[in-house]
């Protein structure tokens, strides 16, 4: 009893339903014309959208960090010791010599850094969007644009230093200037990072020199000072004997009790040694005062000089320096990314479809009112 019940009350909502499926079936029916309308109209505007809407075009650059060999020009090494391995200068600018001095020491991680950060760069992007996007436009005066709107155009894509998969990109209206746009500026950007890299080179370079420099300078000055030094004392040697020589008759103990000679002490013999070496003191004085350059008794000084001589003729080449190696160049694409038409349509058939079946309901609901009301 109780299911024919529930059987019972099911059916009127059944047919309820049915009816209620009809009724709007009937109504769709009714306004067919209303929806046929909307979404031609609908579909009209997303073809013409579609047809009118500017192309896009991306053009894909794809590198990878350098090798080693295309940084070496960075990696200065040089040594105070000079006397080996001379056949093994295969590169202007390292000296592998014993006991080599690392100078600058750039790792293809630095280098590939140094790159990504110049490739990032807001200010590097501006500066070429002024320079070449800005130009192509072909707008009357440059004032006219605002160059941050254009940033959007670059997609710069980073997953790992490794990764074969890092990527620039440059997204335009015309497919050969895309990729021509995207080569000169991995270009610009390569150019500002082998400048920034060289210039850190030379600027450390030039500190080295510098450096060695000022150490010559104050071996050289330290050597005239104690030239001077040994000549006073020399000359305080020769007076010494002079004074000891001309009073060969006078007491030596009068002599060794002289507060000018108090901090010598004398013993039997010294007299007699004063007086022979009084000569040779004279002739060690003579030798020292016409000497004209102390360089050859400076310790070390000629190893410096070597140094500072190697320094000095290293010439950094910026040919030389690949700070990226690129692993597919900026090809022309032969399709665009936007707009797809094909989406488009579609889109737009189904907008017009729904559109025209709500605008139906609300003009089949305005209808059903009373006009008295």
């Amino acid at each position: 009893m109780v299911s024919e019940n529930i059987q019972q009350n099911l059916v009127p909502h059944q047919y309820e339903d049915e009816i209620r499926l009809i009724d709007m079936f009937k109504v769709l029916v009714n306004q067919k014309y209303i929806i046929a309308f909307v979404t031609v109209i609908s579909v009209l505007v997303s073809v013409i959208y579609a047809l009118t809407a500017p192309e896009v075009y991306k053009s894909d650059i794809y590198f990878t960090p350098p090798n080693k060999d295309n940084i070496q020009v960075l990696n200065i090494q040089i040594a105070k010791n000079n006397q080996n391995n001379q056949n093994n200068q295969n590169n202007q600018n390292i000296q592998f010599i014993e006991e080599a001095q690392n100078i600058t020491n750039y790792s293809t991680d630095d280098v590939f850094d140094e790159f990504i950060k110049n490739l990032n760069s807001r200010t590097v992007k501006i500066d070429f969007i002024i320079k070449e996007i800005i130009p192509l436009i072909g707008r009357s005066s440059p004032k006219e644009i605002n160059p941050v709107s254009y940033l959007e155009i670059f997609e710069i894509n980073i997953k790992d230093k490794k990764s074969l998969e890092n990527s620039i990109s440059l997204k335009w209206d015309n497919a050969e200037k895309s990729a021509e746009l995207l080569s000169k500026y991995f270009e610009y950007v390569t150019k500002i990072t082998i400048s920034t890299l060289t210039n850190d080179v030379n600027h450390v370079l030039q500190k080295s020199i510098l450096k060695l420099e000022n150490l010559i300078q104050f071996k050289i000055e330290l050597a005239k000072q104690k030239k001077i030094d040994e000549i006073v004392r020399l000359k305080e040697e020769i007076k010494k004997s002079s004074v000891i020589s001309s009073r060969k008759n006078t007491d030596l103990n009068k002599i060794i009790n002289d507060k000018k000679f108090s901090n010598i002490v004398y013993n039997s013999n010294m007299l007699s040694l004063l007086l022979s070496n009084t000569e040779e003191l004279k002739a060690q004085l003579k030798i020292l005062k016409s000497r004209e350059s102390d360089d050859a008794f400076i310790p070390n000084l000629r190893s410096v000089q070597k140094e500072l001589t190697l320094l000095r003729e290293i010439k950094i080449n910026p040919n030389l320096l690949t700070p990226i190696t690129i692993t597919q160049k900026a090809y022309v694409p032969q399709d665009r990314i936007a707009p797809n038409r094909r989406s488009i349509v579609i889109f737009g058939l189904g907008l017009g479809l729904m559109l025209g079946i709500f605008s139906a309901f609300i003009t089949h609901f305005i209808k059903s009112i009373p006009k008295g009301k």
